[in-house]
């Protein structure tokens, strides 16, 4: 049969339970607002019961644990979501920037209106007689349109560039965020461990912290998450562990040559002598994964596309500037290209040119300019380009020997230090250059309107900006003759880019276009990814999320059954108090 103490006891439990959950339902309201913390309960089971004659009795309820509510499958799920998100919002943020930069509507100019201007500018000068005011006006602006459209044209890839160097910067410090957290989870493993190794105790807010952790190397960069048996986690981003166990490996950049001198992420597994593994590429997810792709893929192939179009703009224009004349003849000329070392072939290393030279022929004029007012063309030389066999020092003898003689008559070319050429003529001549097949003439940099092979380094040739009377608007010597400007006017007909019909004219368009075509993909993959991540995130709050609401119905709950467990207690304890004290005067 029951015993009073016994049925103390029952009461007791019931206390010390009330207690216990009155305890985790302040712990719960305390963190209320606290986006990390997983709501708890306490876990009760009923104690030992005894049998006797009459039955079995209960001894009352014992605190089992007290748990977190929390849902593993669902926060890896959230993890990933969070990992893909981040990636497409870093996406969109780079792609906006570099859309409002393009916007000429917002920016009032840009290369769309400098090449507008630019071609304008030939158009004028087509229309304006030789040696009068108006011609030396229209050259002169034509020069002011020119170097802003290269300006701007470098200025543009300069936007890429540092844009590349800004995310390289980001990437620095997103490294650094993760060996930081990383350092943190391993920490929180041996606690949790310590903590936890006994069986009976759950690390409930240190698996909270972790978690937290865990979470923002997710919106770093994808990361497979693998708990032990122990209760550890081991952590991986790009098939590398970054945390196993109580241990953590860092993370390090390095500068790759072959990639721009770009950072590349470098796991290593704290071996001094050991060489880290370069994970740059097995990175999935998470903002590093977007900004290595913006940097390398995205921008680079807007790089790729206006270098291609800068490339065939100077190519272009160059072709047909070289066979052209000025207002003035040269009477001397140094190439603005050069090559590594003269006695090698000509397109193979290191005798090569910024540009390809082709078998064929370019033309030199020469001038007799004895008779001020009878300037006359007194002969023309044909100097054969074979790259397959010609070196520089070469072709410089073919020019030199063109009139019969390698020194001292009528034309010279020397190659000088530097690997460029010098060609000049004797006093009283001067020279032009007319047709060429080879294009040796633009690969050396002679008589071109641009310098430069892409949009990193296009200028106005240094010649023409000391001397606009150089800038060669017609193709012979005849007054009036204006048919190397409308020549240069057809040249924004060119294809801009190699693989489409986009010619130099429709480039700013289609590029512009192309902008807003990718940022519009991007924008509805943060939609649908922001959607699907709120509804997981909403379900997780759901279930790990701290109700005001639930917790003060639980408080009132609680406080009165510990009321009750206390009454109890009283009502044994009277009866104790009557067995003891009034029960029988024997011996009294």
């Amino acid at each position: 049969m029951s015993n009073l103490l016994s049925m103390l006891y029952t009461g007791v439990t019931g206390i010390y339970a009330s207690q216990a959950q009155l305890d985790v339902t302040g712990h719960n309201i305390a963190n209320i607002n606290n986006p990390n913390y997983s709501r708890q309960r306490v876990n009760l089971a009923s104690s030992f019961y005894q049998t006797d004659s009459y039955g079995t009795f209960g001894r009352g309820v014992n605190v089992v644990e007290v748990i977190r509510v929390y849902d593993e499958l669902l926060a890896k799920t959230l993890r990933n979501e969070s990992s893909s998100l981040a990636y497409w919002k870093s996406s969109q943020n780079t792609l906006e920037r570099i859309r409002l930069y393009f916007n000429e509507l917002e920016r009032g100019s840009g290369l769309g209106e400098a090449l507008r201007n630019y071609f304008n500018a030939w158009q004028d000068l087509s229309t304006a007689s030789d040696h009068t005011d108006e011609s030396y006006v229209k050259r002169t602006q034509l020069l002011a349109s020119a170097t802003q459209l290269a300006t701007q044209i470098r200025d543009d890839r300069e936007m890429f560039t540092s844009l590349q160097d800004e995310l390289d910067y980001r990437l620095k410090g997103y490294v650094e965020e993760i060996n930081t957290y990383a350092k943190g989870i391993a920490e929180l493993n041996q606690k949790i461990i310590g903590v936890e190794a006994g069986g009976r105790l759950n690390a409930n807010d240190l698996r909270d912290h972790r978690d937290a952790l865990v979470n923002k190397i997710a919106t770093l960069a994808g990361i497979n998450v693998v708990e032990r048996p122990n209760g550890e986690f081991a952590v991986f981003v790009g098939g590398e562990p970054i945390v196993d166990g109580g241990r953590s490996f860092e993370l390090t950049i390095e500068k790759n040559p072959a990639n721009g001198n770009h950072y590349d992420i470098v796991w290593n597994n704290g071996d001094y002598f050991s060489k880290g593994s370069v994970i740059t590429n097995n990175i999935y997810g998470g903002v590093i994964q977007a900004d290595i792709k913006m940097r390398d893929e995205i921008i680079n192939g807007y790089i790729s596309e206006l270098d291609s179009m800068a490339h065939t703009l100077v190519y272009e224009t160059n072709k047909v500037h070289v066979s052209g004349q000025g207002l003035v003849r040269y009477d001397n000329l140094v190439s603005t290209n050069a090559v590594v070392n003269p006695e090698y072939w000509l397109n193979h290393e290191p005798g090569i040119f910024p540009y390809e030279v082709k078998a064929g022929t370019f033309q030199i004029h020469i001038y007799d300019e004895s008779d001020p007012d009878n300037k006359v063309l007194m002969t023309t030389y044909n100097i054969e380009i074979d790259p397959a066999k010609d070196t520089l020092n070469g072709v410089a003898e073919k020019i030199s020997g063109a009139d019969g003689s390698l020194g001292g008559g009528i034309i010279e070319a020397t190659t000088n230090r530097d690997g460029t050429v010098k060609i000049k003529v004797a006093s009283g001549y001067t020279f032009s250059f007319g047709d060429d097949t080879s294009d040796f003439l633009i690969a050396a940099g002679f008589n071109n309107f641009f310098q430069g092979t892409n949009a990193s380094d296009i200028k106005v040739d240094s010649h023409i900006e000391d001397n606009p009377q150089f800038i060669a608007a017609s193709k012979g010597d005849a007054p009036g003759d204006n048919r190397n400007a409308l020549s240069m006017i057809e040249v924004k007909y060119t294809k801009a880019t190699v693989g489409n019909n986009i010619t130099i004219e429709e480039f700013y368009g289609y590029f512009v276009g192309q902008l807003a075509t990718d940022k519009q993909q991007v924008d509805i993959f943060v939609i649908t990814k922001q959607m699907t991540y709120t509804q997981f995130s909403d379900k997780m709050e759901q279930i790990k999320g701290v109700s005001m609401e639930e917790e003060q119905i639980n408080l009132i709950q609680f406080q009165r059954v510990l009321q009750a467990n206390s009454r109890y207690i009283n009502a044994i304890d009277e009866m104790l108090h009557l067995i003891v004290n009034n029960l029988g005067l024997v011996g009294r």
